[in-house]
C-alpha cells in the first residue's frame, strides 16, 4: 500500500497490522518493531506528528530488544524521527534525535561487520552530518560546528563509496554533490568566499542531471560572485543557470543586479522585468516577491529615463 497514494486506506492497514501483531503471543520483537515505524511514518505523512513520535519512539524500544541498544535500526528511527520534529518547527528536538542516531551509528563505524551493512551505516552518518550541519547553520548554533559536520559528511561519503569515477552510482555522486554542497554554503556563511566557490565549483562538476537542483548550485555560485562584485563572470554562471529552469524568477532578477552594475541599465531593466513576469505568472501580481521586481525595474527606468521599456501591465 502506498500511503503517499492513499493515506485513509494506508493509516487502516497500518493499524490493523498493529492490532494483530498485538493480539498474538509469540510474535518476534523485531516485527512489532516494524509495524510501529511503519505506522510512525503513515502518521507523518497525514501530518499527525505527535502520533508519529509516538510509534517511532515505540519502534526504537522494540529495535533494542531485538537488535541491541547500538543497533544501525535505532538510528534510522531517530534520523526519521528528526524529520517530525523539523516539521513541528521543533529544531532543538530534531537536532537532539539526529545527535542520538549519529552516536549510534559512529559506534557502528568503527565495529567490524559485513560490507553491506557497513555501507548501509555509513552512508546514513553522512546524512546524519548533512543534516545536523543544516540545522546548526540555519539556527546559527555554531558556524565550526556545522562546518565540520559537513566535512565529516563527505568524509563518510568518501569512507562508504570511495572516490568519485566513471563506475560510480547515481547515489555514491548525490552523497557527494550534497556535503559539497553543503560545504559551499558553510563556507558562504562564514564569509570564506574562495572555499565556497571551490566547493559548489566541484559539486557542480560532478552533477550530471539538468533539473532544478543543479540549477540551484548555479544560483548559489552566481550570488557568490555578485557578493565578490565578480559581475561578469556571475552573468556566465547564472545564465547558465537559468537555461536549465527558465522559469524560475531567481536567474532574471540577479542577472539585472549585474547589468546594473556594469551600467548596462537597458539588460538590466529587460531582466528586472522579465523576473516580474516570471514571478507574476507564479505567485500573482500582489505577491511581494513580484512587487519588489517591478520596483526595481521602475525604479532603474525613471533613473536612466527608458521607461519606454515597461510594459503596460506595469505602468499601471
Amino acid at each position: 500500500m502506498n500511503y503517499f497514494e492513499d493515506y485513509g486506506n494506508s493509516l487502516k492497514f497500518a493499524l490493523k497490522s498493529l492490532k494483530i501483531i498485538e493480539n498474538y503471543k509469540g510474535i518476534p520483537d523485531h516485527s512489532i518493531a516494524a509495524s510501529h515505524y511503519w505506522l510512525a511514518r503513515v502518521y507523518e505523512f497525514g501530518k499527525k506528528y505527535d502520533e508519529a513520535i509516538k510509534h517511532y519512539n515505540k519502534s526504537i524500544d522494540y529495535k533494542i530488544k531485538a537488535y541491541g541498544k547500538n543497533s544501525y535500526e535505532i538510528a534510522k528511527s531517530y534520523a526519521d524521527m528528526s524529520n517530525v520534529f523539523d516539521s513541528k518547527n521543533d529544531v532543538p528536538r530534531a537536532i537532539e534525535s539526529l545527535e542520538k542516531a549519529l552516536n549510534l551509528l559512529l559506534i557502528n563505524s568503527a565495529e567490524e561487520n559485513e560490507v553491506s551493512s557497513v555501507e548501509f551505516n555509513n552512508s546514513l552518518a553522512a546524512s546524519v552530518y548533512n543534516s545536523l550541519g543544516r540545522r546548526y547553520l540555519a539556527t546559527n548554533k555554531s558556524k565550526d560546528q556545522d562546518l565540520q559536520f559537513f566535512e565529516d559528511a563527505l568524509a563518510f561519503n568518501v569512507k562508504t563509496h570511495g572516490k568519485l569515477d566513471a563506475k560510480s552510482d547515481k547515489v555514491q555522486v548525490e552523497g557527494h554533490i550534497e556535503s559539497y554542497k553543503n560545504l559551499g554554503n558553510s563556507y558562504h556563511f562564514s564569509g570564506d568566499y574562495l572555499n565556497a566557490l571551490k566547493n559548489l565549483k566541484k559539486a557542480l562538476k560532478i552533477s550530471e542531471s539538468n533539473n532544478i537542483a543543479k540549477a540551484i548550485l548555479y544560483f548559489e555560485i552566481g550570488n557568490i560572485l555578485i557578493e565578490t562584485d565578480e559581475f561578469k563572470a556571475a552573468i556566465n554562471i547564472l545564465t547558465q543557470g537559468f537555461k536549465l529552469e527558465p522559469k524560475l524568477g531567481g536567474f532574471p532578477f540577479r542577472l539585472g543586479i549585474c547589468y546594473e552594475q556594469l551600467k548596462e541599465y537597458e539588460k538590466a531593466i529587460e531582466n528586472y522585468v522579465l523576473c516580474a513576469k516570471l514571478r507574476k505568472d507564479d505567485a500573482g501580481l500582489e505577491h511581494k516577491s513580484t512587487q519588489d521586481a517591478i520596483k526595481e525595474a521602475i525604479r532603474l527606468a525613471k533613473k536612466t529615463n527608458n521607461e519606454n521599456l515597461l510594459p503596460e501591465w506595469m505602468k499601471k
